[in-house]
Order: structure tokens, then C-alpha cells, then sequence
């Protein structure tokens, strides 16, 4: 894992440490409403991490041209999240996922993007029990792997170019 220097772990770090007290407590209500459910699928949150990463982003000074869920005018493809921070276009797509299960993230990984930007993969899954399989998604680089609140897992990947 090449993580030194790149913008977006430390943007990730920042994002799980200022936001620790309500995502804890978030997270916390998704497991009780999952276990109350009579379904046999996970209650989602994608829209949790979505909303607190988005208005994390929204705070940040130095991050400009910020799109949550917008169309890209020169792709006209719909990205989760792109901003630019330091002269530098990236952009996020963000899932969750039970038990590490990474097949609809590999969907993901395949998208394209403006020859400017630079694609990330953020991930979070339920805790499990399951053993960790190899993490890997072809032709990307893992660069955070760490359990987080209530024992959800935090992944994220940077496209290779």
C-alpha cells in the first residue's frame, strides 16, 4: 500500500476522525434496524456514508468544484462524488456491502473517467464473522483496510492508470 503523500487517504483519515461521534452512532441504528428486520438482506447505508462524506467535503475550504451525485459535462456519466483538491481532479464512488462482498465495487472500478481525474473506490461492509478474503479488485490499488465503528470495515481503492 503506497499511501504516503496521497491526498485522498488523508482526506479519509480526516473524514473518519471528525466524524467519529456520528458515524458511531449511525452505524450503531443500522445494525439495530437491520437485526429488527425480518428481511434476510442487510438494511442499506449507502445514503448514510453518502450524506457524511458529502457534507464532510462540503466544509473543506480547499476543496473546489464539488459534485455530489451530478452528472460530468464531459462524460455526461453520473459520478457518486468528484471535487478537485490541490489542482487535482478526483473522484469517489462510494458502496456498501455485507459480509466484503465486492462484486457491484468491481462494476465500479471498470468505470471510465476524464483523462484529468483520478478514481477512488470507497467501501464500507457490516462486520462479519467471515475471515477476510484476499481483498483485491483487479487493476486497483488498496490503500485503506481498517475496521472502523461497531466493527464496520473501511476500504478504499485507487484506480490504476
Amino acid at each position: 500500500m503506497n499511501t504516503v503523500n496521497d491526498p485522498i487517504v488523508a482526506l479519509i483519515e480526516e473524514f473518519l476522525m471528525n466524524e467519529a461521534g456520528w458515524l458511531a452512532c449511525s452505524l450503531r441504528k443500522v445494525l439495530l434496524v437491520s437485526k429488527q428486520r425480518k428481511s434476510t438482506t442487510p438494511y442499506g447505508f449507502e445514503w448514510l456514508i453518502h450524506t457524511a462524506f458529502a457534507c464532510f467535503l462540503i466544509n473543506k475550504k480547499q476543496v473546489r468544484n464539488l459534485k455530489i451525485g451530478e452528472q460530468d459535462q464531459d462524460t455526461r456519466k453520473k459520478y457518486d462524488i468528484s471535487f478537485e483538491l490541490n489542482n487535482e481532479r478526483f473522484i469517489i464512488e462510494l458502496k456498501t456491502t455485507a459480509n466484503l462482498d465486492l462484486s457491484f465495487v468491481k462494476g465500479d472500478a471498470q468505470k471510465t473517467v476524464p483523462s484529468d481525474a483520478k478514481l477512488y473506490l470507497l467501501v464500507f461492509s457490516y462486520p462479519t464473522d467471515k475471515k477476510s478474503p484476499e481483498i483485491k479488485i483487479e487493476n486497483c490499488e488498496l490503500l485503506i483496510n481498517k475496521l472502523t465503528y461497531e466493527n464496520f470495515k473501511c476500504l478504499l481503492f485507487k484506480k490504476n492508470n
